[in-house]
């Protein structure tokens, strides 16, 4: 039997300027299974195979055994969700939701990839347009009582200002069509917020974009937002 984990409640786009924006709201059905996924989906480290260079794969390995058993110490068979795991969930959820909706490449999750075991101080997730050749870097926030998108889009905002996504390139530059590192040296991208949403999808992306702070998002190629609507009662 399919037992769905999650489901699409809510899908717009607009062109904003010269972006195109996506809005998404994701429905959390089962949330102890979506727990779970999130958890074998961290886990799943399959995509090391893919390198034939043997450094390159045991240098993958080693970082994504260290967040894998940092991880494994929050999630267990009877998980409930927490500020850890909820952060994690949204960001699997988001990434999913890209990649099986808009059919972009998947790429592993930034703490994976990343050189520090939890916490990494990057974007939380990343995914490749292979039609456009992009990256679209991706910032997710959970919240137990709110919304939580001012606080993703103020976080990308932030690593924009830092340039974190070209320290991150480094980190995926592996997984990338040869067409899309030449874009990101041109600095084609796109951004993505993956957060909680409690609030009307009516005139959300019109509502966003009223705010002077969030406008500096208008000069990509593309944004993702998508709001994950979690019961966790159930």
């Amino acid at each position: 039997m399919l037992i769905i984990l999650r489901k699409i409640i809510y899908a717009e786009k607009q062109k904003i300027k010269n972006t195109l924006v996506h809005f998404f709201v994701v429905e959390i059905t089962d949330i102890n299974l979506a727990i779970k996924h999130t958890y074998y989906s961290i886990s799943d480290i399959s995509w090391i195979n893919k390198f034939t260079d043997v450094a390159v794969r045991e240098g993958y390995l080693i970082r994504a055994n260290g967040t894998i058993n940092y991880l494994s110490k929050h999630f267990d068979e009877n998980s409930k969700i927490n500020e850890s795991t909820g952060e994690y969930l949204i960001s699997i959820t988001a990434k999913d939701t890209i990649v099986e909706t808009l059919n972009y490449k998947d790429i592993p999750i930034g703490e994976v990839l990343g050189q520090k075991v939890s916490n990494n101080p990057g974007f939380d997730y990343y995914a490749e347009n292979i039609k456009e050749n992009y990256v679209v870097f991706g910032e997710a926030k959970y919240k137990t009582n709110s919304s939580s998108y001012r606080a993703a889009l103020k976080q990308i905002l932030m690593f924009i200002g830092q340039e974190r996504d070209f320290s991150d390139y480094i980190s995926i530059k592996e997984f990338l069509e040869n067409e899309t590192i030449e874009n990101m040296q041109k600095k084609i991208k796109g951004f993505s917020a993956g957060f909680t949403f409690l609030g009307k999808k009516e005139n959300f992306i019109t509502q966003i974009f009223q705010k002077e702070d969030f406008q500096e998002l208008l000069k990509y190629k593309e944004l993702i937002l998508i709001g994950v609507k979690i019961n966790e009662q159930k």
